[in-house]
């Protein structure tokens, strides 16, 4: 059975590489192609009250119709804070969903001055830390998103990371999911705010996930329309 988690969650890895998130290359056909899809699949907004990305237009498509529920999972980024120069971190948790979540898929967007720190020994991956929401995870896997970038978020001078995890039926834990590092710039001036959102991808070869065995698309559908974005706040 671990196996099979193992094998589902680098299925997943792979498919957002080669739907964009990850680095490579390809025949000047599937590139255009798979640009083509990047860039039309996001008509991004940014409510105040919860701070995030999401491509509006896709969400309402793959959500058609699925009830909304009177509870779930919710997602939050940290608010943190960072000397200009230093290493901030931040982190994603979730609440409400303690032993019903089992799979999770994620695209975390961030500004562009914001230095991701990345694992030295890969080209793509950036250094995280597993929190303690996935002790029982099976397979965990981080990349930052460069091929295929969308527009829209080109035009934001934003950047993004995705993180996938795979659990046990239904063994995703309420607390911290995953943390990643990002280094203030030097110059950056004390009261400056870094705004971190969440962001639904979504395209015809897949698709952002919170899930759990017995939720349906009800509990996906409540998490990703109540996650909340955070900060980093320069000293």
């Amino acid at each position: 059975m671990i196996k099979r988690f193992i094998a589902f969650a680098a299925a997943l890895t792979a498919a957002f590489t080669a739907a964009g998130c990850g680095s490579g290359s390809g025949s000047s056909s599937d590139t255009t192609a798979e640009t083509t899809a990047a860039s039309t699949e996001a008509v991004l907004t940014r409510p105040s009250d919860i701070g995030l990305f999401t491509s509006e237009g896709r969400f309402d498509q793959d959500y058609a119709g699925v009830p909304d529920a009177e509870e779930g999972p919710l997602l939050k980024i940290s608010n943190t804070t960072a000397k200009a120069g230093d290493i901030a971190n931040v982190t994603v948790s979730v609440s409400n969903a303690e032993g019903k979540w089992d799979a999770c898929g994620l695209h975390i967007v961030y500004p562009e001055v914001l230095e991701c720190i990345m694992n030295e020994d890969t080209e793509n991956e950036p250094e995280y830390e597993v929190g303690d929401a996935l002790k029982k995870a099976a397979a965990t896997v981080a990349v930052k998103w460069r091929k295929n970038f969308p527009e829209d978020l080109k035009k934001e001078n934003k950047g993004s990371l995705f993180f996938t995890a795979i659990c046990p039926e239904n063994e995703g834990r309420d607390g911290d999911i995953v943390t990643f590092s990002f280094r203030v710039p030097e110059d950056a001036a004390a009261g400056t705010v870094y705004e971190v959102y969440f962001y639904y991808s979504s395209n015809d070869r897949t698709k952002d996930t919170f899930s759990g065995t017995d939720g349906g698309l009800s509990f996906e559908k409540y998490a990703f329309t109540h996650w909340t974005g955070g900060s980093v706040t320069v000293e």
